[in-house]
């Protein structure tokens, strides 16, 4: 299992690094700090995922290095773990898309339940950015289009997952 994981702060790299030796033995990380580093240094690796790290602080994503990546790891599965849910990076990374999305807030089981999701080819949106798009998203906009899947439907649902093929 190769995953490579992006976000500038260390320490949160390293708590992801131990989240994710305890649940894959045979894990190789590679650490990297942006994703500018990753496509300059990193441009060969074969990551299964790549978890991009979003801070709250700068919540801004360079999409045209996102789609550079997406471009030459077209099978690799994008989880964004951010900070804070920002309506519009939602909208913009499943557009460009991110296979998983999840709050750095939510609780371990979560994060692991969407890096498992989407290692199995499938999407994960954690019920708090769902609840955001469903929000602030107009009437009028085709969610299934956004996401392949009717989150309006899911959001009547209980269920926190969404798994699309």
């Amino acid at each position: 299992m190769n995953i490579t994981l992006i976000d500038q702060h260390p320490i949160l790299r390293r708590g992801i690094n131990l989240l994710l030796r305890d649940s894959f033995p045979n894990l190789k990380l590679v650490q990297i700090c942006t994703l500018e580093v990753f496509i300059n240094l990193f441009h060969e690796q074969k990551p299964d995922l790549i978890i991009v790290g979003i801070s709250e602080e700068c919540p801004e994503i360079n999409f045209d290095q996102l789609r550079t990546i997406r471009k030459n790891h077209p099978e690799t599965g994008i989880i964004f773990l951010v900070g804070k849910i920002h309506y519009n990076t939602a909208v913009a990374g499943i557009t460009e898309g991110i296979k998983g999305y999840v709050l750095k807030t939510n609780e371990l089981s979560e994060v692991l339940k969407c890096i498992h999701t989407v290692l199995n080819g499938r999407r994960y949106f954690c019920p708090d950015i769902l609840q955001l798009i469903l929000n602030e998203c107009p009437e009028s906009l085709d969610l299934s289009e956004l996401t392949g899947y009717d989150l309006r439907h899911q959001s009547e649902e209980k269920n926190s997952e969404i798994a699309v093929t």
